[in-house]
């Protein structure tokens, strides 16, 4: 029996989403019988349109208009007592708990995965409420994490809080990408400076490895309990304390040593240490063992990725980031950026994206060297002498989890599924819900209240500020796997329009701005244009050129 079980009922969301529809459709019905009424008052006596105004407000009060409202309003009660049945109530607190001291043999939070999600949510809860926090970390730093290695502008703050972004770009550790651009499934592409006409670089090239040890080490300065090569192999709460007993071993890959403070403690017997916290932080990845353990994840992660690094002047890459769209792997996509200001060293990935059914993640490993053999485009980019490590690879957990939290608990980063659908992206919306957590958190601990329902607003707060953009990368992903020719139009408008145009797609495709921004008539209508320009080229000719 798992400690938590996802209780979100669906039937809610459902109704929560009929309701608006429904509250929207009494309105618009309401209108919509008093105009008709009223035009068929003034119409046929020739009234002007004063005349007819005066007849809609008469409308108001006829037989008709009370009938349809009537019939509407007992609609509407059906949809509040049908939302009453279905509701899922979250407990208040049954009892208000103090906040750890330094003497007690518990912490305020113990966090499981010290990534950018789970040091980000440490960071600010020891700087700025001076919380007592465990960070536990199953590998010692530094340790690899395979992704594509471009950190989005929205990550940048939270990177400068730290003090970590001026300590890369200073020891010219990260690339800030300026030169870069696109390649669509028909070969149309555009390179473009984008930095001078946004204002500000989109992404920084940085290895994972170096970021994420500096984050770490950032972290741990400012006050949190940083214990490396602690593997967290369960993790049980008491409801009589009101506290979590989280289980560790050593990682086995370190010789069974534990690693405090940077030194190292042998642990020959695999003996299980033990820590107690008033709550619990899942941030330990996309496939989150501890977060599937206690039953509040319950399936796979959806998607992958692979990075390979490419050795720097044995490449012809002269940009600084580039993503192509080869046909056969949309929604998927490959992508290779600079990552440090010197060598020139590259990344290169290639994302599996849930959306073509001719595709699937086992098909990773043939797909991401096929590309970098025969795509035209990649395998020009590379040139013949790329030096290229063996290719790594990664889950992606997509979209948002149902339920990120429970009663003394939050998951966040990967393993709440903080990665975007169409794009496969997660740095920067692990920190972003890094933050969240830590204002949640915080208020639990100033206000004693660890309860379902105060843990709630957390999920509230990020389905706000990014989640709710999930759904439309979704659609996106779906609607650039039917039709390519969608990104064919995309980059032609983008030749048109020149860098302001490519700092706006780059801007969309990261998260800093929603994915609806597409659906702007300044956008939607050259985009709809083009489309119909790229129908006719490629029915024609073949080709979008």
């Amino acid at each position: 029996m798992s400690n938590y079980e996802v209780t979100q009922d669906l039937k809610l969301q459902a109704a929560v989403s009929s309701g608006g529809f429904l509250s929207s459709l009494v309105k618009v019905s309401f209108a919509a019988a008093a105009v008709a009424t009223a035009y068929k008052i003034a119409v046929p006596n020739s009234q002007g349109l004063a005349s007819f105004a005066t007849s809609a407000l008469t409308a108001l009060t006829s037989e008709i208009a009370v009938k349809a409202v009537v019939g509407l309003v007992a609609l509407y009660v059906f949809y509040l007592i049908i939302a009453a049945l279905t509701k899922t109530t979250y407990e208040g607190p049954t009892k208000l708990y103090p906040r750890a001291t330094a003497k007690d043999d518990f912490y305020d939070v113990a966090i499981v995965g010290a990534g950018p999600s789970g040091c980000t949510t440490a960071f600010y809860l020891v700087r700025d409420l001076k919380a007592k926090v465990l960070l536990l970390e199953k590998k010692k730093f530094p340790r690899d994490k395979y992704c594509g290695d471009a950190v989005p502008a929205t990550a940048h703050p939270h990177l400068k809080a730290m003090g970590v972004l001026d300590e890369i770009l200073k020891e010219r550790k990260g690339h800030p990408a300026d030169n870069g651009g696109m390649i669509s499934p028909n070969g149309l592409s555009f390179i473009g400076r984008s930095a001078d006409q946004v204002g500000k670089h989109v992404v920084i090239g940085i290895r994972r490895k170096i970021m994420d040890e500096k984050v770490a080490r950032a972290t741990q300065k400012a006050g949190a309990d940083l214990r490396e090569n602690h593997e967290v192999v369960g993790a049980k709460f008491d409801k009589e304390t009101g506290l979590w007993t989280v289980e560790c071993k050593p990682w086995a890959g370190e010789d069974k040593e534990w690693a405090v403070d940077g030194t190292s403690e042998k642990n020959e017997s695999n003996e299980i240490r033990t820590f107690k916290a008033r709550m619990l932080v899942c941030a330990d990845g996309a496939t989150s063992t501890l977060a599937r353990s206690l039953g509040i994840v319950t399936t796979a992660p959806d998607g992958v990725c692979s990075r390979a690094y490419v050795e720097g002047d044995s490449h012809n890459f002269k940009a600084d980031g580039v993503v192509f769209y080869p046909k056969k792997l949309l929604p998927g996509y490959c992508s290779v950026f600079r990552v440090g200001a010197d060598k020139h060293d590259l990344s290169f990935c290639c994302y599996i994206i849930p959306g073509n059914p001719k595709v699937t993640n086992d098909d990773l490993p043939a797909m991401h060297h096929d590309i970098v053999k025969n795509d035209p485009f990649v395998s020009r980019a590379l040139g013949p002498n790329a030096k290229m490590e063996r290719m790594k690879a990664a889950s992606l957990r997509l979209g948002g989890v149902p339920k990120s939290f429970g009663p003394h608990l939050i998951l966040t980063g990967d393993a709440a599924g903080f990665i975007d659908p169409l794009t496969g992206e997660g740095i920067h919306l692990a920190m972003m819900g890094g933050k969240l957590a830590a204002d949640r958190i915080a208020a639990a601990i100033e206000s004693g209240d660890y309860s379902e329902r105060m843990m709630s607003k957390y999920q509230d707060a990020w389905m706000d500020q990014f989640g709710n953009d999930f759904k439309w990368s979704y659609k996106g992903a779906r609607m650039l796997y039917r039709f390519p020719l969608f990104l064919d139009a995309s980059c032609a408008m983008i030749q048109k329009k020149g860098p302001a145009m490519l700092g706006e797609w780059a801007q969309v495709m990261t998260c800093q701005k929603p994915k609806s921004y597409f659906l702007k008539p300044s956008i939607a209508i050259p985009l709809g244009l083009e489309v119909i320009s790229q129908c006719f080229k490629q029915a024609i000719f073949g080709t979008a050129k």
